[in-house]
């Protein structure tokens, strides 16, 4: 929760997008949704970084709003509430981080570029072939089911530095689409059922007072 760095990296972005931030924790290296322990969201409001960082307590969500200052600030703790009940962490992680970036955070470290409307599409529809670039590796699209490629030769032929990452795919300079697509037609029909289905408003990426 360094000011300075966080500001760096949302600068990286082209001036006409705008870019939101997740950082998760995994209580082991399986990248498994089952086992993510905190999520910590950064936004930026001009010069000011915020950080909400939600975190399971005996089983419920709770969150902590942080501003990002030479000393760090601390504007409060809460539980997360839906309708005035208090939400269990399980059914939070489920309604804000898709199951199929499982697909890629088996790798550590592993930062995504994913766009916003991909997210929450796969948020609704959990056979979304979610496409995401990382900063290292190659992505490949398997009868639809997206996600880095296991392989060690992967990693070794495609490392990016994350800054340049966020500057090309917001220019436009890189696409977020698979490297490798191995089955067409199954990728169009998974696709498909997606655009005929009606898409939640519900995303992750809300104002720092929302749930």
């Amino acid at each position: 929760m360094k000011k300075d760095y966080l500001l760096d990296i949302f600068n990286q972005s082209d001036k006409n997008s705008k870019i939101n931030l997740l950082n998760i924790h995994y209580e082991n290296m399986s990248g498994q949704n089952q086992f993510i322990s905190d999520i910590s969201k950064f936004t930026r409001d001009g010069n000011n970084i915020i950080q909400q960082r939600y975190f399971k307590y005996e089983n419920k969500a709770k969150i902590r709003t942080i501003l990002a200052q030479k000393k760090n600030k601390e504007l409060g703790v809460r539980y997360v509430e839906d309708n005035g009940k208090q939400i269990e962490w399980s059914k939070l992680v489920e309604g804000k981080i898709p199951d199929q970036i499982k697909n890629y955070t088996y790798y550590f470290h592993c930062f995504l570029m994913i766009k916003t409307e991909d997210w929450k599409k796969a948020l609704v529809y959990k056979n979304y072939p979610l496409v995401a670039i990382p900063n290292a590796g190659m992505v490949v699209n398997d009868n639809g089911v997206v996600g880095l490629e296991k392989s060690s030769a992967g990693l070794q032929q495609r490392n990016v530095d994350v800054k340049r990452l966020i500057s090309d795919i917001t220019k436009g300079l890189v696409k977020i689409e698979a490297h490798k697509i191995l089955n067409v037609k199954k990728v169009e029909e998974e696709v498909k059922k997606v655009s005929e289905k009606q898409v939640s408003n519900k995303f992750v990426i809300k104002s720092y007072d929302d749930y």
